[in-house]
């Protein structure tokens, strides 16, 4: 892993007062070409905006950081982007693993805060109802959150999919979810490949109704569920295996 303080200088790791207000962004490469970075940035442009936060780099210069980054590993990239209050700016930087994994989750005893409380799309280091849920996931991969309403909402660092009857069904954003750009990737692939699909409100049981689960999130793209709370499923399923064997060569053709 490589961090890289203010775009200059390599430092060996960043921790943050507990009181600075820090938001992030995560993004990938895809044959070495940086996935989606106009729409990553828009979210960062977002999460600053929330907090009053100016950006201490433009879009076209942290496109040349993170290309100049990517330049040095032999294949894929990883990036996370912390930007603090004071207007300091870290990246880390570690090779893309390539590989499949399966995922077993639960739920979560904390739920994801409304729109009144924490902006959906905030993305912040110090936001208590996601910090929460991740860091008391246990075992799990991840673990569901529900929203105030008691609806289904997402991961605590991913998004998350249900296939009924042939449909695809995901919270929508009105369930205060956020915007998961692989989320709308995996949406758009459904669509192009004749996949009928749901965003609506979700009661929780449906999970348990569900024929097949998987997650989507940056690094690992669609992620089958083989089980939600000791619940075992078939991992993956015929819709989720379709949607996963696609997605790259999908995404590719967008960069």
């Amino acid at each position: 892993m490589i961090i890289i303080e203010n775009g200059k200088r390599e430092v060996p790791f960043v921790s943050f007062p507990p009181f600075l207000p820090v938001i992030y962004e995560t993004l990938r490469t895809y044959d070495k070409k940086l996935f989606a970075f106009e729409e990553h940035f828009e979210r960062l442009l977002r999460s600053a905006s929330d907090l009053s936060m100016d950006l201490p780099f433009s879009s076209e210069d942290l496109l040349s950081i993170l290309q100049d980054l990517a330049a040095r590993f032999e294949k894929e990239a990883y990036f996370r982007i912390y930007v603090t209050a004071k207007g300091d700016f870290y990246i880390e930087v570690k090779r893309l693993e390539d590989k499949r994994v399966v995922a077993d989750v639960g739920f979560s005893q904390f739920r994801r805060a409304p729109e009144s409380v924490i902006p959906s799309q905030l993305k912040a280091v110090s936001r208590t109802d996601v910090m929460l849920a991740r860091h008391t996931r246990g075992n799990f991969y991840d673990v569901l959150m529900l929203n105030a309403g008691g609806y289904l909402a997402e991961g605590s660092f991913s998004s998350v999919f249900l296939v009924k009857g042939g449909k695809l069904i995901t919270p929508c954003l009105e369930s205060g979810i956020l915007d998961g750009i692989t989320r709308r990737y995996t949406i758009a692939l459904a669509k192009d490949v004749g996949i009928e699909v749901e965003e609506r409100l979700v009661e929780p049981w449906e999970i348990f109704e569900a024929e097949e689960i998987f997650l989507t999130h940056t690094s690992q793209e669609i992620v089958p569920v083989r089980s939600v709370q000791g619940k075992v499923l078939e991992c993956p399923g015929k819709i989720t295996k379709l949607l996963q064997e696609s997605f790259r060569g999908f995404v590719t053709k967008k960069i």
